[in-house]
């Protein structure tokens, strides 16, 4: 539309230097067409600019008159920390038998609610950073509508993660990838930095051997590694995939939290032959 108003703008000087210049003055016939040329292209850009704002306002109506099944202050999400249960209170009634499953997009941050037809049921999207590292994990949500505190009715639908533009790993059976770590899975909630909670979930490093592509790159015991070049580490498996499926000499960036500090390093791939 500003593009439109422009040629509108320059449309007018145009006209105007035309009508004004000496040529003009000698040549009636060419005021009267620069004339129509300038009235019909006028109608057009603003029959255009008129259909722009009335697209835009039918837009924002529709936007107003259509807000989220789930607005910010309509629900809270809580996570149980033994199990990593995950649990979605709210107090309108909903259409539980209408609801197939939750789907959440940690990079994105976003959670959205698929019908069993496909359609959308919209919310306010809000994660708490306490609650992200057990949506990462957990495969079912519990949807519970709850009044003064105590609960009505409530759902269980599969909760699924979303990563949009993650590839699909193959193992390299040949010669798989080595990085010389033993792993455990790691859940972990810290407090300690200012102004928000680091949350994650990730492949924690037990062990390291000496020499290895892991020790070379600095990683130590304690370490919880979070990410492998742009995909997400949720847990040890992940992480085993991710390093069985690099060629050797391949240069991965590992993404790793120690001590409530996030870091990154370049390791070189190996093969244990």
């Amino acid at each position: 539309m500003t593009i439109k108003l422009v040629l509108l703008s320059v449309l007018f000087v145009v006209s105007g230097g035309v009508f004004f210049s000496e040529a003009a003055k000698k040549r009636p016939a060419l005021i009267i067409l620069v004339g129509l040329l300038s009235i019909v292209s006028t109608y057009y850009l603003l029959d255009s600019i008129y259909d722009d704002f009335a697209s835009k306002r039918v837009a924002t109506d529709s936007s107003e008159d259509n807000p989220p099944m789930l607005g910010r202050e309509d629900f809270d999400i809580y996570a149980n920390t033994e199990n990593n249960s995950v649990f979605l209170f709210h107090g309108k009634e909903l259409p539980y038998d209408d609801f197939d499953k939750m789907i959440y997009d940690y990079y994105e941050k976003k959670i959205e609610i698929i019908g069993r037809s496909g359609e959308a049921f919209e919310i306010d999207n809000f994660i708490p950073c306490a609650i992200e590292p057990h949506m990462q994990i957990a495969q079912e949500i519990s949807i519970v509508r709850t009044k003064d505190r105590e609960p009505i009715d409530g759902t269980i639908i599969p909760l699924l993660q979303a990563y949009p533009d993650a590839p699909v790993l193959k193992r390299n059976r040949g010669n798989p990838g080595y990085l010389g770590v033993s792993l455990s899975n790691e859940v972990q909630v810290d407090f300690t930095k200012p102004g928000r909670s680091l949350g994650f979930s990730g492949a924690r490093v037990d062990a390291v051997t000496s020499g290895s592509p892991a020790d070379l790159a600095g990683i130590i015991p304690g370490d919880t590694i979070v990410k492998y070049d742009d995909r997400l580490i949720r847990n040890k498996d992940d992480l085993i995939d991710c390093i069985r499926a690099a060629p050797p000499g391949h240069e991965s960036r590992l993404d790793f939290v120690r001590s409530s500090v996030e870091h990154s390093v370049i390791a070189r791939i190996s093969s244990r032959e």
